[in-house]
């Protein structure tokens, strides 16, 4: 087993990745701005709970701030943004990590795919000297071409039945009740765990079950693929903040996840710019919670009409931590994390 890190070698990695990341998103016309980090009321969303800060919340993400600098004519921005999620521990989360999180009016999804390699494979140079003097061999770079699956295809792949992505939560069951036995339990007890809980929160459970059972398998399994993949045509009913469009006969969420050799480091979006489809989404989303018994969170209406108000807009948060795990050649954030802590007193 190689030695540590030492400190002074994680925070020559951490000096030139974020080097590299300023470097990659100026270059790409991006302005860096700053944004709170305690907001008065956070965009609710499923399975991420916020840490409070009276009179407000510590931010899970810089989405909201930025969204009102677009939608007050900012244009394309990144921030380099320290972000807050209650009880997320474990080799690959934090309750505290680095998002950088970068818009562009007016662009396109399959361009900040294209940037999201880009970043981290200038972020996994950078870290490669570093590595390398600590007597370890660099991971490979992430670079093109890469894989594209169609989630929605995948999905009903998985469950062996065609899906259209607006099934309600009583025809997925129905569907996944002729599948595998393990596929059958993750759905059916999301559903039956919540017994009050309703259309629309019941469909975000199960869909939410039946997609993460198959990342679960798919990309955190036993042989997860390696190099870049990039996940597209999400399910609509797992849009998210995600604009959602009927393609033929499917109803897809205009979203992407991109994962390196099987960890997930980068999450966007094609915005949606209706409020009360985000309204309604927001609703779904307290729905969920009230039947997890989670702390209620105050009425998003007014952060639905703010981050609706932007023109058309994409945009993508990106894990720093996870991408310079993954280039460091670990596969734990404390082995490269800058969290020194002292030994208590005797």
């Amino acid at each position: 087993m190689p030695e540590p890190f030492t400190v002074d070698a994680r925070v020559r990695m951490w000096d030139a990745a974020l080097g590299a990341v300023r470097k990659t998103l100026g270059r790409l016309g991006y302005r860096e701005v700053t944004t709170p980090t305690r907001q008065r009321v956070p965009i609710p969303e499923p399975y991420i709970e916020p840490l409070p800060a009276p009179p407000g919340y510590l931010v899970t993400s810089p989405e909201q701030g930025l969204k009102r600098l677009l939608g007050a004519g900012a244009g394309p921005i990144f921030e380099v943004a320290r972000v807050f999620r209650a009880g997320e521990r474990g080799d690959r989360h934090r309750e505290e990590f680095h998002l950088v999180e970068w818009y562009r009016p007016g662009g396109a999804l399959v361009d900040l795919q294209a940037e999201v390699v880009e970043l981290a494979g200038h972020v996994f140079e950078a870290v490669a000297p570093t590595v390398a003097e600590a007597g370890r061999t660099p991971p490979p770079v992430p670079r093109a071409p890469v894989r594209r699956v169609d989630v929605l295809d995948a999905l009903a792949r998985a469950v062996g039945a065609p899906l259209r992505g607006n099934e309600s939560a009583a025809d997925l069951v129905a569907v996944v009740r002729r599948g595998r036995a393990d596929l059958r339990a993750a759905v059916e007890g999301a559903v039956s765990g919540f017994a009050s809980l309703t259309a629309p929160g019941a469909d975000l459970a199960a869909w939410t079950a039946l997609f993460s059972w198959w990342a679960d398998g798919t990309l955190e399994g036993s042989a997860p693929p390696r190099g870049v993949v990039h996940l597209v045509r999400f399910p609509g009913q797992l849009a998210a903040l995600a604009r959602t469009e009927w393609v033929q006969d499917r109803y897809v969420a205009h979203r992407f996840e991109t994962a390196v050799d099987g960890v997930e480091i980068a999450n966007g979006y094609d915005e949606e710019r209706s409020a009360d489809a985000l309204g309604a989404r927001f609703e779904a989303v307290h729905g969920l919670r009230a039947a997890l018994d989670l702390p209620p969170l105050p009425p998003a209406d007014e952060v639905a009409r703010a981050v609706a108000g932007i023109g058309p807009t994409v945009g993508v948060a990106f894990g720093l931590d996870r991408a310079i795990m993954l280039a460091a050649g670990t596969g734990s954030l404390d082995e490269v994390g800058l969290h020194v802590v002292a030994s208590p007193p005797s």
